[in-house]
């Protein structure tokens, strides 16, 4: 089975979700520092997706935006260095994740939340685990989107989506 690993990077945690393709279920999920998540990646996957950053008109020099910012890079050159085992990986805008999955560019956490339940289908619970169980807090939600962003968009060249590809 192929995966897709949909990344939604923080200022001090990365949260993660691994799919298989096409989405039955999540694989995988975590909020991990970047350098947790470059030991748990491998050669097992198909894709990675990385929500990039989109500035909205706001002034820069916030430090915490800044550091994002170069840790999405830093993440994009270990791919790079390591695309012949991991696949293809995109950097895509937040505002195409929000509109694929929601139909709406301001779309709120709680937005997202609700539209991936809706595709693809609830958490459930400890005994009768749902498709998307094991999702907790905004971050992985958020993960998710940019995973089922991808997993819409396997086979197609990713350099037409408008995206940084590696």
């Amino acid at each position: 089975m192929t995966t897709i690993i949909g990344i939604d990077p923080g200022p001090e945690t990365w949260a993660f979700v691994a799919i298989g393709v096409p989405f039955t279920s999540v694989l995988d999920c975590a909020e991990l520092t970047l350098a947790q998540l470059e030991k748990r990646l491998d050669g097992t996957l198909s894709a990675i997706a990385i929500e990039g950053m989109q500035p909205w008109g706001k002034k820069p020099g916030s430090v915490q935006r800044d550091q994002l910012c170069y840790e999405i890079g830093r993440l994009v050159e270990w791919c790079k260095c390591l695309a012949h085992v991991l696949g293809p990986v995109g950097v895509f805008w937040p505002a195409q994740i929000r509109v694929w999955n929601t139909g709406n560019t301001s779309a709120k956490s709680s937005q997202i939340r609700a539209a991936m339940i809706d595709r693809c289908g609830p958490p459930g619970t400890k005994k009768q685990p749902g498709p998307t169980h094991g999702l907790h807090g905004p971050h992985l939600w958020d993960a998710l989107a940019v995973a089922i962003y991808a997993n819409d968009h396997v086979g197609q060249d990713w350099s037409t989506l408008n995206v940084w590809t590696v």
